[in-house]
């Protein structure tokens, strides 16, 4: 049997770490004795993202109706509070604002369709 301290072996043993998942392997065998470790795993944390929902039933604008600014793009970064588009009710307008910081994901509703209370929008995401 290959000696623990080969480096084929360890280069083995390496891999099968990671292959599998772990960090840290001890090992002995005879008189060898043969301790490794892998640096933990520096995976992203895994993006959320926050729901923008309809606090009322309405048709929904993405600017206030009349007006020639742009609707903010896909990707921009919002703050929490931020103005992402309008429900009308009748002559009533209010104002979908963002429940959240991040960066706007798509919108999910189209330019005057009705959406109900509780229709999600579109969402913010934590990281670009």
């Amino acid at each position: 049997m290959a000696e623990l301290t080969d480096i084929p072996t360890l280069a083995a043993l390496l891999a099968r770490m990671e292959a599998h998942g772990l960090t840290e392997l001890e090992i002995a065998e005879g008189g060898a004795r043969v301790r490794l470790r892998l640096p933990r795993s520096s995976a992203p944390a895994p993006i959320t993202e926050t729901p923008v929902k309809a606090a009322a039933i309405g048709v929904f604008h993405a600017i206030y109706p009349g007006s020639a600014a742009a609707p903010p793009p896909e990707g921009a970064r919002v703050e929490a509070g931020d103005i992402l588009g309008f429900l009308a009710q009748g002559p009533t307008l209010s104002a979908v604002r963002a429940p959240a910081a991040g960066w706007l994901g798509p919108r999910l509703v189209a330019e005057g369709e009705a959406v109900g209370h509780g229709a999600v929008i579109a969402t913010i995401r934590d990281a670009p």
